[in-house]
């Protein structure tokens, strides 16, 4: 409905009463109603008349239903969640309308508001949060409910600053058929905040499918938080924007926000549902939004990070024409980039460790890859760095960081750490990291390579899982993920070599007191060091 057809029928009803409601003023129009303003015994009241020709075109007794669908809930008791009153059908001046009433709510809507307003991230967190626990309270009604048309339009900030999801005229009883679906699945709801299996009606109907498609959507409700402008805005024509929806990331940058909520966002919204709900567990929405309150933990100092980063903008425009159809040569191309772009990341981190005074070189392997099995879409390669201390800061052996990386052509990356001490044999060329893996793992003697292969030894190298999501490279929240890393294994790997350390000091004492050497206990296996959720590696020959 069109803001003339809504005016010419605020012109037929003013002034009329529907169950005792007297309507007074248009508030609002969509694509299938009008929503009125009415007062009885002065309380307001939200009166959503249908449009006649929506009603026609969806047969009289499918939009019945869905008035009954939502007459349901007329006695809930969700908190943030509209309150529904009334509903039917009246005639007004020989005229028949189906209509709605509801509570009504004194405010803006979230669209308007985040056009108007400014707001921290309190307001976010608590939109985000609300939006959970309303849709999870949906799940948990006698009859499990699907709301399906989350958007900011469809979100209330009261002047009492309280958050209220509106606008039920999709919902769906979980499990059950729609009645809309039952000969065909047109798709229902707002587009451009469709999820890419409910936006080709694949989803699947069932609690968890469905929360997929909350997750989704609030993820875009999220987005235009963070990023002040609509998913997906400016991509036309209809064809596009459903290629779009389908195959494109939308890029999330900003530096005004903790790094781990715009991680939260990505995850949010990508392409996979099942994804989707392994990188965002519901019931541990509310502590890790929490931890978004908290400030960064680095802010972004150099003047050409704030350059780039105010350039995003521009990028992510240029990116959202281009179109997400890619061959699979191309696919190839990308992962293999990105693979690259992330190791230079990577690099950058930790080439900067001797700027802290207590690390006094790092040396890198080359890029290498392992005869492991292949992960499907997925670049798996791996890196060696070896970093020397000073000895007065607790170094008494070199430390190998062995980094495992695999991406995917969406930016999806894992990321995995090995932090070892390996023994006083370990003198193998930073150059060759098969050699050093043999020296490392092997039984304490010199490279053999056709000996260890002979042997068909299995090596278990236990990592740390320090990364699993879309990865940007183009803010700071990686590089803070990898230096607190960093840190922790440098700092237990110290603790670590405290024996050695007590050892020589002991032993140089004794020469300087006596003029006699003493003995020295050297280690003579690696020890590894683990930070955060261990996983397990089998690697056979290199």
């Amino acid at each position: 409905m069109d803001k003339r057809k809504a005016e010419e029928l605020y012109k037929q009803i003013k002034g009329e009463k529907i169950e005792e409601i007297v309507v007074e003023e248009l508030e609002n129009y969509g694509k299938s109603a009008a929503v009125f303003r009415g007062r009885k015994d002065n309380e307001l009241f939200a009166i959503k008349i249908f449009d006649n020709d929506v009603v026609r075109s969806d047969e009289v007794d499918v939009h019945q239903q869905r008035i009954n669908l939502e007459l349901n809930l007329k006695e809930h008791k969700i908190p943030s969640l509209v309150k529904i009153i009334g509903g039917g059908e009246t005639s007004i001046k020989n005229i028949d309308y189906y209509y709605l009433i509801m509570e009504f709510v004194k405010g803006m809507n979230l669209k308007d508001y985040i056009k108007t307003e400014s707001y921290d991230v309190n307001f976010i967190v608590s939109v985000v949060n609300i939006l959970f626990d309303v849709t999870e309270k949906l799940f948990q009604e006698k009859e499990p409910i699907a709301h399906r048309d989350i958007k900011p339009a469809n979100i209330m900030v009261a002047e009492n600053g309280e958050i209220i999801l509106m606008d039920m005229g999709v919902i769906k009883i979980v499990g059950n058929p729609s009645f809309t679906d039952v000969e065909k699945k047109e798709f229902l709801g707002t587009l451009k905040y469709a999820s890419p299996e409910f936006l080709m009606r694949e989803e699947e109907d069932s609690i968890n499918g469905w929360r997929a498609l909350n997750i989704y959507q609030i993820g875009a409700v999220l987005y235009e938080l963070i990023m002040k402008k609509e998913i997906f805005a400016g991509v036309e024509p209809f064809a596009n924007l459903v290629k779009a929806i389908d195959g494109e990331m939308p890029k999330i940058i900003s530096s005004d926000y903790h790094p781990e909520l715009i991680q939260m966002t990505r995850n949010m919204l990508q392409k996979g549902w099942r994804k989707r709900l392994e990188k965002t567990p519901v019931n541990g929405i509310n502590e890790a939004l929490e931890r978004c309150k908290l400030p960064p933990a680095d802010e972004v100092s150099n003047i050409y990070d704030k350059i780039r980063i105010k350039a995003l903008p521009i990028q992510a425009q240029i990116d959202e024409i281009n179109s997400l159809k890619r061959t699979n040569e191309e696919k190839k191309k990308i992962i293999l980039e990105t693979n690259n772009n992330i190791w230079k990341y990577i690099d950058g981190c930790l080439l900067d460790l001797p700027n802290n005074g207590i690390i006094t070189s790092v040396e890198k392997t080359e890029v290498f890859s392992l005869k492991l099995a292949a992960t499907e879409n997925m670049k798996t390669t791996y890196k060696i760095y070896r970093i020397k201390g000073n000895f007065d800061q607790g170094f008494a052996h070199p430390v190998l960081l062995l980094f495992d990386v695999a991406n995917d052509e969406n930016n999806y990356c894992t990321m995995y750490v090995a932090g070892i001490i390996p023994d006083d044999l370990y003198i193998q060329d930073i150059k060759d990291p098969n050699k050093m893996i043999f020296s490392v793992y092997g039984t304490g003697m010199k490279y053999k390579p056709v000996y260890h292969q002979s042997k068909q030894e299995k090596i278990t190298i236990t990592f740390s899982s320090i990364f699993d999501g879309i990865i940007e490279l183009e803010d700071n929240s990686m590089k803070t993920i990898i230096d607190k890393t960093n840190a922790m294994i440098i700092m237990k790997a110290v603790d670590e070599m405290r024996y050695d350390i007590q050892e020589k000091l002991k032993r140089e004492m004794e020469y300087a007191s006596s003029g006699h050497g003493g003995s020295y206990t050297q280690k003579k296996r690696p020890i590894f060091i683990q930070v955060g959720k261990e996983v397990e590696k089998s690697f056979w020959n290199f």
